[in-house]
């Protein structure tokens, strides 16, 4: 079963965060995410979705809201269990 961690992030430290489970895509996640921490729900780019596929993760900014925002940074990961990190820093073999 796949996770979505979101982070909001204020002066580079975590402001808030949720873990959204069960849900079909990032779409969706990051939907419920944005219900569950009462703010606004970014607009999804193209850059977005590779990211996504690509890294696991992606973020958005201000630029990314209609509305604004009180943080810096919004971020996603996804959080797979049993998964290899895609980050070279995790591997200690």
């Amino acid at each position: 079963m796949a996770r979505l961690w979101v982070v909001l992030r204020r002066k580079q430290k975590i402001w808030k965060q949720a873990v959204v489970e069960g849900a079909a895509d990032a779409h969706e996640a990051l939907t419920r995410a944005c219900a569950e921490l009462d703010i606004p729900r970014p607009i999804w780019l193209a850059k977005n979705e590779s990211d996504m596929e690509a890294f696991g993760r992606s973020f958005f900014t201000q630029d990314h809201f209609i509305e604004v925002i009180d943080f810096d940074r919004l971020e996603l990961e996804w959080l797979r269990e049993g998964a290899k990190s895609r980050d070279p820093r995790n591997d200690f073999s």
